[in-house]
């Protein structure tokens, strides 16, 4: 079952790249509301779907897991649909345009001096999920609550990783915002 979760989630990962990316620029300019709008209507879009999917209502398929992942990539191609669509229409700072474009070695290594820590932090919650999941696996007779245990543990990691995201992307805005403004000050 997970297997089959996994690859539909692997083969359509295009739609949480693209929401998250055009997310960050949404945030980095200061449009937060606009991530949030994405943000929610994704989880909405999934939270409609799920049991639509799973279970075979309205005249679906029942599909079980398989229904579980084709609403979850549904609201991430729909909230980056979404995300696109903001930074096109809602936001001047950005004018996204694919002419001229040529990869910089420079660049490419900006990009993963950043990417890399926050492809380590995020992978945390999943080593901990993990590690937590091997040890409960240990105790095979514990009560449902230590597994609720593990999500709230899940949930609490998500939500300070968020914030911390959210500080980040903050300070980052602002540090640009000064140096444009000093650049334009020398010039």
């Amino acid at each position: 079952m997970g297997i089959e979760y996994t690859r539909i989630c692997l083969l359509m990962s295009f739609g949480i790249f693209m929401q998250i990316g055009f997310e960050r620029i949404l945030q980095s300019t200061g449009r937060t509301i606009f991530t949030m709008i994405t943000q929610s209507t994704g989880a909405i879009i999934n939270i409609i779907l799920d049991p639509i999917l799973i279970f075979g209502l309205f005249g679906m398929p029942k599909m079980g897991v398989a229904g579980a992942a084709i609403a979850t990539v549904t609201g991430q191609i729909c909230a980056a649909i979404l995300a696109i669509t903001f930074n096109l229409t809602k936001n001047p700072d950005v004018h996204i345009s694919f002419k001229g474009f040529k990869p910089q070695i420079i660049f490419v290594k900006n990009i993963l001096s950043v990417g890399i820590p926050s492809i380590i932090m995020s992978s945390v919650g999943s080593a901990m999920t993990f590690g937590m999941n091997k040890i409960l696996s240990l105790f095979r007779q514990l009560p449902l609550r230590y597994s609720v245990y593990t999500l709230n543990l899940t949930v609490l990691y998500l939500c300070l990783y968020s914030v911390l995201i959210t500080v980040w992307c903050r300070l980052f805005h602002i540090t640009t915002a000064h140096k444009t403004k000093t650049s334009y000050k020398n010039h």
